[in-house]
């Protein structure tokens, strides 16, 4: 900038050494000129006194002449001076106002390369991030598809075990049907009339609990200390009759055998053919009030534990109940024949070996429906705990299906959770992709209007000093030429 500064001054100064060298040069000569004229004037046949008067005269008019003009030079170089000045503090402010706008422009150029990068990058960013997203999408989709044929093949493998359940299940309840109608049909067959039909009632009620236990086996599963309280008590109670009826029979034997040493006593006929029948009478009547006694108190204990239970147990029960309802029958039966050998009649004479012989048949055939019943009862018990098994099994699959599924639901709302935030966060990298697009776009029309500004304020500048080395030249051209008129005029002289 000094250097600039200098220039103009130094092209200021000699600028004004040309114009006061051209002033001088121009009155030199005009005086020479005058000089000529007055040489060449019809005064120089004058005298020399005249002429040296008019010379004088001549010499101070041109003296006074030439100090106006030089002072009016003076003054004209001084005002260019002071223009010269103008120009060069002009030129220098032009000068600072290039270089600040060549600073800005190429501030400018830097925003806009770093605007630039930034762009290059959020676009770099943006192309991650769609990458990103449709990964996260992919996954969501191969997710939700492994997750359907997961459940898809959990539900199928599911019913296909149901099926083959079901399918055994009824497979048993036909065989368990078939059993029952083939223990009806054999209890029909071997007892009287008035117990057939209360065994075949009891045989269906049976049947039909054995279905609704089929049908509701979640509820029997909730029954099972029940059925283990009341099955602990049917084999207590049977135990007990068997024992009571085993002590009854032995005492039954021991007092045939003494009725029949009594029988071998010929002096005795007469007491023998009452005391035997009034013994045998009093054992009978005994065994079957003892026997009668415990069946009533096992009935009365059986039927106030099912008034307790709830609906499964009362199959139990009743089925129980007909048992004992059977002995008691039977007993009834043992009370008939007993009666009918304690009247005075022909059946005074039989022989107590053949009533020991039906009791013994009675008493096995009891024993034996007893045994069926405890079989039959085991049996149901057995397959209670196969149920209650597979109720458990399959309350366990479920529960683990319901945990996959679970699991699932829930990697399924992290990722569209993840993917949400990867819209949004897409969305606002867009937004802000638009905002440095927006403030390139602006800062491309500031540099191009400072371009056009300074290209404008070039134009000036070069147009200012084309004018002023224009005019500049042209003086300096004068002025040579003035001055090689004014050496060849010196010469000439």
């Amino acid at each position: 900038m000094d250097r600039r500064s200098w220039l103009w001054r130094r092209k200021s100064t000699d600028k004004s050494s040309a114009e006061t060298e051209t002033s001088a040069s121009s009155a030199s000569e005009r005086f020479t000129d005058e000089q000529d004229t007055a040489r060449s004037s019809p005064k120089s046949t004058q005298s020399p006194e005249i002429l040296s008067k008019e010379l004088e005269d001549d010499s101070d008019v041109k003296v006074k002449v030439l100090s106006e003009r030089l002072s009016s030079a003076v003054q004209d170089i001084r005002a260019k001076d002071d223009l010269v000045k103008q120009h060069s503090k002009v030129a220098e402010v032009a000068v600072l106002g290039w270089e600040k706008a060549e600073k800005e422009i190429a501030s400018l150029k830097t925003q806009l390369s770093a605007a630039a990068s930034k762009n290059t990058a959020l676009e770099d960013r943006l192309i991650h991030l769609d990458s990103a997203l449709k990964e996260c999408v992919r996954q969501l989709r191969r997710t939700k598809e492994e997750q359907d044929q997961t459940v898809q093949d959990a539900l199928a493998k599911q019913a296909r075990q149901w099926g083959s359940e079901k399918t055994e299940l009824e497979l048993h309840v036909v065989e368990l049907t078939a059993r029952l109608e083939a223990k009806s049909e054999r209890s029909v067959a071997s007892d009287g009339d008035s117990g057939c039909s209360r065994q075949a009632a009891a045989l269906e009620k049976e049947n039909s609990a054995l279905k609704a236990q089929l049908r509701a086996k979640t509820e029997e599963l909730e029954l099972r200390t029940i059925e283990k309280e009341l099955n602990r008590r049917a084999a207590e109670t049977a135990s007990k009759q068997q024992l009571e009826s085993i002590r009854k029979v032995t005492k039954l034997e021991a007092e045939c055998r003494r009725l029949q040493a009594a029988a071998r006593r010929p002096s005795f006929n007469a007491e023998l053919q009452r005391t035997p029948s009034s013994v045998c009478t009093e054992s009978v009547t005994d065994c079957q009030s003892d026997c009668s006694d415990s069946c009533v108190s096992a009935l009365i204990t059986e039927l106030d534990q099912c008034k307790n239970d709830k609906g499964n147990a009362s199959t139990r029960s009743s089925s129980l109940a007909t048992m004992d309802i059977g002995v008691m029958d039977d007993f009834l039966e043992m009370e008939k024949l007993a009666s009918a050998n304690s009247a005075p009649s022909k059946g005074e004479a039989e022989d107590p070996s053949a009533q020991l012989v039906k009791l013994e048949e009675k008493a096995k055939k009891l024993a034996a429906e007893k045994a069926d019943r405890e079989k039959a009862l085991h049996e149901a018990q057995r397959e209670t705990r196969s149920f209650r098994h597979r109720a458990m099994v399959a309350e366990e699959k479920s529960a683990e299906l319901q945990r996959q599924l679970n699991l699932a639901n829930g990697e399924k709302h992290t990722l569209l959770a993840e993917t949400e935030a990867a819209e949004a966060k897409r969305r606002e990298l867009a937004g802000k992709l638009e905002l440095a697009h927006a403030e390139i776009k602006s800062l491309l029309d500031k540099e191009r209007i400072l371009e056009e500004r300074v290209e404008s304020e070039k134009t000036l500048t070069l147009t200012d000093w084309n004018s002023q080395l224009s005019t500049k030249d042209m003086e300096a051209l004068g002025a040579e030429k003035e001055r090689a008129e004014r050496s060849v005029r010196d010469v000439t002289i």
